[in-house]
């Protein structure tokens, strides 16, 4: 669910004939998992939460909860902390090169999130996989600002 100050969300465009373009699809991703763990590694609210880490660039078996939930499953370089995601990617690519969007959780209400799903019987269930499987960042909105600068200053 998308609400204002609750997410972090940067884009990056790689074009086909920039070094940063990989056409393997599930490897493209992997600066951009450096980017955001750096970044969180350099947040003040996350020291001490738990070890961060970026997921293997390999090809995930879809679940129920990776059908169904944004959030709900992890995929090639996203980003966990103390083992639960709070970094997701997504990907389009064309001729002329890649499009990634990125997007950190500051804040996370998976009762929520859940309750828009028309299952009324997965309701219960989506809300407790995510609230086990996902994550906002420490210190929320408050770092929001300071996470996408640290994002952007790592840049080349």
């Amino acid at each position: 669910m998308v609400k204002p100050a609750s997410q972090v969300w940067i884009d990056f465009f790689v074009p086909r004939n920039d070094p940063l373009f990989v056409q393997d699809v599930l490897q493209s991703f992997g600066f951009i998992g450096a980017l955001w763990a750096s970044a969180l590694r350099a947040t003040r609210s996350v020291t001490g939460q738990g070890p961060i880490a970026i997921a293997p660039a390999v090809k995930a078996e879809p679940s129920v909860w990776s059908r169904l939930l944004c959030f709900g499953a992890l995929g090639a370089s996203e980003v966990t902390l103390g083992g639960r995601k709070v970094v997701g990617m997504s990907q389009r690519r064309d001729r002329s090169g890649a499009w990634f969007h990125s997007m950190a959780l500051l804040e996370l209400n998976a009762s929520e999130l859940a309750g828009l799903l028309t299952d009324a019987d997965l309701r219960e269930r989506a809300a407790e996989w995510l609230t086990s499987f996902a994550a906002a960042v420490p210190g929320g909105k408050a770092v929001g600002a300071d996470l996408a600068a640290a994002v952007v200053a790592q840049l080349p």
